[in-house]
């Protein structure tokens, strides 16, 4: 995930690995794209869909995705004599959708709030379960670490863990390697969000944005210098983070900074597309199988 120090998301969130692999230290990874509107029905910032959402699983599919590989899991670990208890779902703090968040700063409510942070509340919830998960791995006997993770947790020759983790990915059909099936579909949207940054019209936007900013004694070349200030880094949210921020968004809002960077990269996603259409079919039929193999697990568990 290419995200600001504050929790912020700038890039697609590359998660099928860490979902896949990291089972004892992550159960819930949902944060899928959306059926939203496109920036040209008015829609808001978080609402937008882009083209690649069409080769990735939704919110609700993976988190069928999710809680069919804790149900594998659970009786893998099971026919090996363990009792397996999951890691607690880990609270979301990364928006609602993958162009929540992904040009900076939209919402006016939480920049009052909050500025560059995310809901401290939220954040406060992840990192106790981060935390929780974290503890649950170290405890797992040396037995239990060699049912869930084969041999050895680290990879070898490209192929991830062995044991329950191996097999359920398998089962699932997400295939067994380090890579997630969808690397190639987040690849290209990471591809395409670097790349509209560098197309004219948004290089005017950040150019204007900075001239507005600047007018209110605020130095910074482009938005996410802004969101990624030093200053801003630290878990307590001052009143001079509060003041750059609103002024930050009066300038995207006034310039339309983020529509502006979301239309290129909807437009470059759709040139890439096109470039890759093969792997990128590839993805599609993968994902819409382990969507499939997720709903016979679940609807067989019920």
């Amino acid at each position: 995930m290419t995200g600001g120090k504050n929790g912020r998301p700038r890039g697609l969130a590359v998660r099928w690995a860490a979902c896949a692999l990291s089972v004892a230290v992550v159960s819930g990874c949902a944060g899928g794209g959306t059926s939203g509107e496109s920036a040209g029905d008015g829609a808001a910032d978080g609402a937008w869909a882009l083209p690649v959402e069409a080769y990735l699983p939704t919110r609700k599919e993976e988190q069928a995705i999710t809680q069919a590989r804790a149900a594998l899991l659970k009786d893998c670990m099971g026919k090996q004599g363990f009792s397996y208890d999951q890691s607690p779902e880990l609270p979301e703090i990364g928006g609602q959708s993958l162009t929540d968040g992904r040009y900076g700063i939209w919402e006016r409510d939480d920049v009052e709030r909050w500025g560059y942070h995310p809901d401290p509340e939220l954040l406060e919830a992840h990192e106790k379960a981060t935390a929780q998960a974290t503890d649950l791995k170290r405890e797992l006997s040396q037995a239990e670490r060699t049912a869930l993770y084969g041999k050895s947790e680290a990879s070898v020759e490209g192929h991830g863990p062995g044991g329950c983790a191996r097999e359920v990915s398998v089962k699932l059909g997400e295939g067994a390697t380090d890579t997630s099936f969808t690397e190639p579909a987040e690849a290209m949207a990471n591809d395409a969000y670097g790349r509209a940054q560098r197309e004219p019209d948004v290089r005017k936007a950040f150019q204007s944005w900075s001239a507005c900013m600047k007018k209110q004694g605020y130095d910074y070349r482009t938005p996410m210098y802004a969101n990624d200030d030093a200053a801003f880094a630290g878990r307590d949210i001052s009143d001079k983070e509060l003041a750059v921020a609103r002024t930050d968004l009066d300038c995207r809002e006034k310039y339309q900074v983020n529509r502006v960077w979301y239309e290129q990269e909807a437009r470059w996603q759709k040139l890439l597309i096109e470039e890759k259409a093969d792997p990128l079919n590839e993805v599609r039929l993968q994902s819409a199988d382990v969507v499939r193999k997720a709903q016979q697990v679940l609807e067989a568990s019920r």
